[in-house]
């Protein structure tokens, strides 16, 4: 088994953000500039989690990067409580992006519309969906360390802050009718007029069942990642401290 110094392990994790920012801002100018994409022009898809998830994670992991680059010259290998806080909330984010695209969208897409299959697949989309949402998750459960101090007990329900806010986002969207690309809602588990409606069941696919209970699945997907990282950090942070690496 390869033991890495925490300053081995603070370098590759510097590596991985710029790498984060750096797939992030090739997929997104990526879907400025390609028309064979699913999404449709900047003023649709920024209107997507997708979209939003990947600015914070992606500028959130800059900005770290770079506070690490500095803190590396002094020999200090951690940042401040905040911004890890800030760091496994928009990885929360953006775990939901990929989870919701790999194993809802996609399948629900191929399956309805498989004519749409080079669009969804796309380099854009896998980098947006797979590569970006992947590489973050890796640099802060594998990368991040602590010395001073864990995340604390109720930590993970920050987590759930970004989800809901969008949920609230694309509701308002909804009943002003914006335009998420041909539709107004910008998924098709929050269209409130599906024939499963809100709290209803429907035979038809992919709506076999409401708005509801797709968000409560959200919720408890999201507070489940979140507690799941906050105990891998928080145990990763304390054997750190116990090694003394």
């Amino acid at each position: 088994m390869i033991i890495l110094s925490i300053r081995k392990r603070t370098e590759i994790s510097i590596v991985l953000k710029f790498l984060v920012f750096a797939f992030m801002a090739a997929g997104m100018l990526g879907c400025t500039v390609v028309s064979d994409t699913f999404m449709g022009s900047p003023s649709i898809f920024l209107k997507y989690f997708t979209m939003q998830s990947n600015i914070w994670i992606g500028v959130l992991a800059l900005v770290l990067a770079f506070v690490q680059l500095k803190h590396l010259k002094s020999e200090v290998y951690e940042f401040s409580r905040p911004l890890l806080l800030l760091q496994q909330v928009f990885t929360v984010s953006i775990t939901l992006t990929g989870v919701v695209f790999c194993f809802v969208l996609l399948p629900a897409m191929l399956a309805t519309t498989p004519e749409y299959a080079p669009y969804i697949l796309h380099w854009t989309q896998i980098l947006l969906h797979v590569i970006v949402p992947v590489l973050a998750v890796v640099d802060l459960l594998a990368f991040t360390r602590t010395f001073h101090y864990n995340l604390k007990r109720f930590d993970f329900l920050w987590s759930a802050l970004p989800p809901l806010y969008y949920l609230g986002f694309s509701r308002i969207g909804y009943v002003k009718n914006w335009d998420f690309g041909g539709a107004n809602y910008p998924y098709f588990f929050l269209n409130y007029d599906s024939p499963a409606g809100f709290f209803g069941f429907s035979n038809e696919m992919p709506y076999f069942m409401g708005v509801f209970y797709w968000i409560l699945v959200i919720v408890v997907l999201v507070l489940g990642v979140s507690l799941l990282y906050t105990t891998v950090v928080n145990k990763r942070s304390i054997k750190l401290r116990e090694q003394q690496i």
